[in-house]
């Protein structure tokens, strides 16, 4: 590191001219909303309702009405890995059509990594998420499109040893290497604290898999490398 002129690097009061700052992490390529043609929230079903403090606090709700002190650096900390399970469409689309019919005022995560390494659009990073029961302030919701849990469950208490949609191997390569990079810049422009698996917050839920939760550890290495 370099010093002033004439200034001598034993001197107590000689200060650096030149900092080191560690590289900026480029934004990863983002399809938006509007190019994957996005429902607009509200517009269908949409049971979470519009957030309420005194009667619908659960709802879909923007930060700044949550914490209206508090900038997103301060109320984001956490990502969340899920996967979209037994049905699975590989379809940003029709996740979004589905999770709104169902009840959600829109999509429940925030970004949505295919399997060719395509990073969707997801809810608008400033509204809180819809992806972990009870627990969703602060946690930005990534879901990979595909089922990577073995076999397939019913609400019955049935399962069976295979999935009738088949079942995804892992991620892939190219979901992996997508989500390291968005993870990354997340981590430069919000200051993420940690990352887990879905079923990790939420023990009724296998997600994202059996088959994906030993991945989760790099993205749990990475934000506190990062740091």
């Amino acid at each position: 590191m370099g010093h002033d002129v004439g200034c001598s690097a034993a001197d107590p009061k000689c200060k650096s001219t030149n900092t080191i700052s560690p590289p900026k992490i480029t934004k990863p390529y983002i399809i938006s909303r509007r190019n994957w043609g996005a429902l607009v929230p509200g517009s269908k079903g949409g049971g979470e309702g519009l957030f309420n403090r005194e009667s619908n606090p659960g709802g879909y709700a923007k930060y700044s009405d949550l914490y209206p002190s508090k900038s997103l650096s301060d109320v984001l900390d956490t990502v969340v890995f899920h996967h979209e399970g037994n049905q699975q469409t590989y379809d940003v689309a029709q996740v979004q059509k589905d999770e709104m019919e169902g009840g959600a005022y829109d999509i429940a995560y925030h970004y949505v990594v295919g399997a060719d390494g395509s990073i969707y659009e997801g809810r608008d990073i400033g509204v809180r998420g819809a992806h972990v029961p009870d627990t969703n302030s602060g946690k930005i919701g990534i879901l990979w499109l595909g089922d990577f849990e073995p076999g397939m469950a019913f609400e019955s208490g049935l399962r069976l040893p295979f999935d009738i949609n088949g079942n995804d191997p892992r991620p892939t390569t190219a979901q992996i290497e997508a989500s390291v990079n968005l993870v990354s810049w997340l981590d430069q422009e919000y200051g993420i604290d940690s990352a887990y698996g879905h079923t990790e917050l939420y023990r009724k839920s296998v997600c994202p898999g059996s088959n994906a939760m030993p991945f989760i550890s790099i993205f749990r290495a990475l934000v506190q490398e990062i740091r």
